[in-house]
């Protein structure tokens, strides 16, 4: 019995191998001859791949799970494709970009000098950048004037299965509760990520509505809508009024008073959800600065600050190069139920602890220099959807940075995916523009 069991396994083990060697140069191929259909594939499929985030091998402090697989097939892919490709283009934002990973490599040698093997994370994070420049790259250089509403339709398609989850999660009770809070977060690691990947679509969707005013974008930008206040996430709300704000500036009266009114209603709606009520509830009356001094980080407020108040401590020993790229995972006195070191659900923190003065000062003006290229791209296009397409992305970019003050975006990678993906539409649209190419 256990020799035929042993020969079964064994026979099912070359059969999956034979099996993957088989996909795996079916991938080749395509990767190296129309590396497009691939990609647009991916595009698709990336919004629902977190979910298999805590499976798959772990080997020398690296987990290889779906996103990291697909990650490091997607540096590999984009590095074929952009030399292969006589007539690749790198625009001014990929350069910055790049010159940031450039700075922080020094900072994954840090801390793996000061940790070790336990270092290894901070390679993993730099792959996880590289990967979503790769998105931007690859993006900007796939899409031409045929194709543009491919990578359009295959970018608002990704919306499909994280937002029916979201709504299974809703009717069902089955999302994640913290807090003796029910939250949903559809096929997003967390309601927050979840909330700003929303913020993202609802951003695209009301492109999409006020381009045609179809019926099918109104009744898709509710959704969004149910979906956000799901997540019962005060980060998201605030990104998503933000959002509203920023766009009000760009529209006409009629549109200003439009978007007015829904924030007045979803200000409403949000004072009579009792899971929202819960959540101030929560913190009505909290002595916060008792809290952290005795970290009793019991509501999610008194954690973030009590978690900052660490992490501050902990800059003051190193504060012009800080532990290296990564470290707060390893160092991080504030633990998580898992037992693992907390983020530091601030990415300036996070980088100030890291890099010290001299990386965090690089990674603000590497913002700054995003923000200022997509106004500037906005102010300079001629076409009014191109127009109000770049100006949608720079209020979600903003919206993005001031959710980063009290949350780990810069890690939230399906956001990242789309938000950069659709960036590299808008820049090639702006440069087809310019000789007059722009079927938009």
């Amino acid at each position: 019995m256990v020799l035929v069991m042993g020969t079964y396994l064994l026979s099912a083990w070359l059969s999956l191998s034979l099996l993957a060697v088989f996909f795996g140069i079916m991938l080749l191929v395509f990767t190296i001859y129309d590396f497009s259909i691939i990609f647009l594939l991916l595009l698709v499929l990336r919004s629902s791949l977190d979910v298999f985030t805590n499976t798959g091998l772990i080997f020398a402090n690296f987990n290889f799970n779906v996103p990291a697989v697909l990650s490091i097939y997607i540096v590999a892919g984009g590095c074929i494709y952009l030399l292969n490709n006589k007539y690749s283009v790198f625009p001014l934002i990929s350069i910055y970009y790049g010159l940031w990973l450039l700075i922080l490599v020094p900072f994954v040698g840090l801390n793996l000098y000061n940790f070790d093997l336990n270092g290894a994370i901070a390679v993993r994070e730099l792959t996880r950048l590289l990967t979503i420049l790769m998105v931007f790259l690859v993006t900007y250089n796939m899409v031409n004037t045929d194709n543009i509403n491919k990578f359009l339709s295959a970018i608002m398609l990704s919306l499909i299965v994280p937002l029916g989850v979201g709504y299974f999660q809703l009717s069902t009770k089955t999302g994640m509760v913290i807090n003796g809070i029910h939250r949903i977060y559809g096929t997003i690691v967390h309601p927050n990520s979840y909330a700003l990947f929303i913020v993202l679509f609802l951003g695209l969707t009301y492109w999409k509505w006020r381009k045609n005013y179809g019926k099918i974008w109104g009744l898709l930008l509710l959704l969004e809508l149910g979906a956000l206040f799901s997540t019962v996430s005060f980060n998201g709300m605030i990104m998503f009024f933000l959002l509203l704000s920023i766009i009000l500036w760009q529209e006409n009266f009629y549109y200003k008073i439009s978007l007015v009114l829904v924030i007045l209603i979803f200000i409403l709606l949000l004072s009579q959800n009792k899971q929202v009520q819960q959540r101030f509830e929560e913190i009505e009356g909290t002595n916060f600065k008792h809290n952290i001094q005795h970290l009793e980080l019991g509501d999610s407020i008194s954690w973030r600050l009590g978690t900052w108040w660490q992490l501050i401590k902990l800059w003051r020993e190193e504060p012009f190069i800080g532990y290296g790229l990564q470290a707060t995972n390893i160092i991080n006195p504030i633990i998580m139920p898992n037992g693992e070191p907390a983020e530091a659900h601030n990415d300036y923190l996070k980088y100030l602890l890291e890099t010290g003065i001299v990386g965090f000062s690089l990674y603000v003006l590497f913002n700054i220099l995003v923000a200022a290229t997509i106004f500037w791209e906005y102010r300079m296009a001629r076409n009014s959807q191109l127009e109000r397409l770049l100006f949608i992305l720079f209020a979600v970019f903003i919206s993005w940075q001031i959710g980063s003050l009290s949350s780990n975006f810069l890690r939230a990678t399906a956001f990242q995916f789309y938000f950069w993906a659709t960036l590299g539409v808008a820049l090639k649209c702006r440069r087809l523009e310019k000789v007059h190419q722009l079927p938009l």
